[in-house]
């Protein structure tokens, strides 16, 4: 299945239940950017992870649903036209009020960083970003709940801009770059 059609999924899981030792750490991503989207896929299976991709909100809470005891970290754009980011985490957090979630965005609009993380987000990440930070989230988001600072969070720096360059040719390079290793 294409990853704007519908789940998209890379490894093997064990049965719905608690996460055991045999399977990677499962991220849902959830970008309308094709590119986007598909790098951080990569990235993400890159570095271990089982991954699931949806190309909006409501595509990302039907696969959260279905795959909730496989999911254990969301990264969620802000900004996407069937519905937005905050709404789509809203929607989650009434299936698991825990799942650990990091908003990615270029232009968050009217939101504010902590009115996003006031929704109970871990973190902002930013567009465009440095490869490491974001496996630096992927990672903190995917530990054990007590290696995560006091309030489950991790936190981007001040900028979260790093990345030179339009983002859609970053996520190309980065794509070429993870590829080839």
């Amino acid at each position: 299945m294409s990853p704007s059609t519908g789940p998209t999924r890379d490894d093997p899981t064990t049965a719905r239940g608690a996460r055991s030792t045999a399977r990677p750490p499962g991220v849902l991503i959830v970008d309308d950017h094709d590119d986007v989207r598909n790098f951080l896929g990569v990235l993400s299976r890159t570095h271990g992870f089982a991954v699931w991709l949806a190309a909006g909100g409501l595509e990302g809470e039907a696969i959260y649903r279905a795959y909730s005891s496989e999911i254990d970290l969301i990264l969620l754009d802000v900004r996407m036209p069937d519905r937005d980011g905050p709404d789509t985490l809203v929607a989650i957090r009434a299936i698991n009020p825990t799942v650990p979630c990091c908003f990615i965005s270029g232009h968050t609009g009217h939101y504010t960083e902590e009115h996003l993380l006031g929704l109970g987000a871990s973190a902002l990440l930013r567009k465009p970003f440095r490869v490491p930070e974001l496996v630096d989230h992927l990672r903190r988001l995917s530990a054990p709940t007590g290696s995560r600072d006091e309030n489950g969070c991790c936190h981007t720096g001040a900028s979260g801009h790093a990345a030179e360059g339009h983002p859609t040719r970053v996520a190309r390079r980065a794509i070429e770059y993870a590829e080839e290793r």
